[in-house]
């Protein structure tokens, strides 16, 4: 069987996923031809790569000057995105980047004349376009088996300490880089982003993402970070409401869960702890960690689980490269943008409040975290409906 040529630049932080998947090339499709990364040495699997050799390289051009590969596989830090893509491209590599696509909306335009002067592909690993239980369901959507969205919402508590805001090189968390370089690295462009986007994913064309109106936002931080860890945010799809609620910094954890509401029907998905203990979705949801679709006419569709094939978007990248595919696939630049806008619009537009110093706890675990008092609390009640700010938890 033909394999694929790849480079996986940044094999640190979610990089060590893709790099144990392309190690063990369990589809027998990869050839792991270069391995970047300037920290290579504090990789748990460096010694597996070197005794494979497996040529690695500090950067990407001293990669380029000696080799070459059909896809780089790119998942560095935010700020690195758009630098990353366009030297790949310019090296006749397409490209698989980890999300978000980019910091800055002025470099889009960019990497979209780098990728149309190269010819190759540029996908971006949003995780749900790629999950056949949320491509089901929007085909659904396209076909007008729910008639027309009514509403939208979604919440993500998941908890993140100083171990998180600490890792790399000292761009967690922050607005920007010394010399003014955007990062924007919050819940809501990093750990939770893949929700959020697949809001915009849904309500989109095939392959694309709607772009929403009417945005508005509350940015809190709870951690000692410059951006945000905490979002409450309203916007219009279609001309109807959305919410997405999202948290690094409540006591207790809530595993991503939503409810869209629709004509002629209502899609619901949670995990088994969040449905039981805070009773988000209703008692016949028993699909734990399902997406399920109810219908009015009492049909029940389960779609699957999202989450559990986090290695299809590196082998939609691999089968369009052996297949000679070229276009946008299932993420393409122009999809991915909108987060990109939509993310750069609330960093410009709102101020950055700061929880309320007497009522920031610290949770001792072995990875401990930081949280506001009250804020699961208040968050919960935003998606219930029974409350619509945080701002007075702020300072």
């Amino acid at each position: 069987m033909k394999k694929v040529n790849a480079i996986l630049v940044g094999i640190g932080g979610y990089g060590l996923n893709y790099l144990r998947e392309m190690l063990d090339d369990t589809k027998g499709k990869i050839n792991l031809v270069g391995a970047i990364d300037p920290y290579a040495d504090n990789c748990p699997y460096i010694d597996e790569v070197r005794a494979k050799n497996i040529p690695v390289y500090p950067n990407m051009d001293s990669f380029y000057a000696e080799h070459t590969a059909d896809l780089a596989v790119i998942s560095t830090p935010i700020l690195f995105h758009t630098d990353n893509i366009i030297n790949a491209l310019t090296h006749g590599s397409d490209v698989l980047c980890e999300k978000p696509l980019c910091a800055d909306e002025e470099e889009v335009a960019r990497i979209i004349e780098a990728r149309d002067k190269s010819g190759k592909f540029v996908y971006i690993g949003f995780q749900r376009p790629y999950s056949s239980a949320i491509t089901k369901l929007k085909a659904d959507i396209l076909s007008g088996k729910y008639g027309e969205m009514k509403s939208m919402r979604q919440i993500a508590m998941r908890p993140r300490g100083p171990w998180y805001y600490g890792r790399g090189i000292g761009w967690a968390g922050k607005l920007r880089t010394a010399d003014g370089k955007a990062v924007y690295d919050s819940v809501a462009n990093n750990a939770e982003a893949h929700y959020l986007f697949e809001m915009f994913y849904l309500m989109g064309g095939l392959n694309d993402a709607a772009t929403p109106e009417n945005v508005t936002a509350e940015l809190m931080r709870v951690n000692d970070i410059e951006n945000f860890d905490t979002v409450n945010m309203k916007f219009t799809l279609l001309g109807k409401p959305c919410m997405f609620l999202a948290s690094h910094a409540t006591e207790k954890e809530i595993e991503p869960t939503f409810e869209y509401l629709f004509e002629n029907g209502v899609v619901y998905y949670g995990k088994r702890d969040t449905v039981w203990a805070h009773q988000l979705l209703p008692k016949d949801y028993t699909e734990y960690g399902f997406v399920v679709g109810y219908m009015n006419n009492g049909e029940r569709i389960v779609y699957g689980d999202p989450m559990s094939e986090v290695y299809n978007k590196l082998y939609a990248a691999v089968d369009a490269v052996l297949e000679g595919r070229s276009g946008n696939g299932p993420c393409g630049v122009e999809a991915a943008a909108v987060q990109t806008y939509v993310i750069n619009k609330i960093q410009k537009e709102n101020e950055i409040m700061t929880y309320k110093k007497d009522m920031v706890k610290y949770f001792e675990a072995e990875y401990g975290h930081y949280y506001g008092d009250g804020l699961y609390e208040r968050l919960l009640d935003i998606y219930y409906g029974n409350a619509d700010s945080i701002r007075d938890l702020a300072e």
